[in-house]
């Protein structure tokens, strides 16, 4: 699983930080959905959803998540 880097906010250190999460491989699961006849498609809406969500701050470590 690859990893993207993104500015954002964070809420811990109140201002905009380098942060590091999960990145989405939209190739792989595009070719899954071809392969199952878009059965895989609703897995990866799913994923890509999470993946957006996640992110640590690199200076203090806080995690962003879809919840929190």
């Amino acid at each position: 699983m690859g990893s993207r880097q993104y500015m954002h906010k964070c809420k811990q250190c109140g201002k905009p930080t380098m942060h590091l999460g999960p990145s989405t491989s939209h190739v792989l699961h595009l070719l899954l959905s071809v392969v199952t006849a878009g059965i895989w498609v609703p897995v990866w809406i799913l994923v890509s959803l999470s993946n957006s969500s996640q992110g640590a701050c690199s200076i203090c470590g806080k995690k962003k998540t879809l919840f929190l």
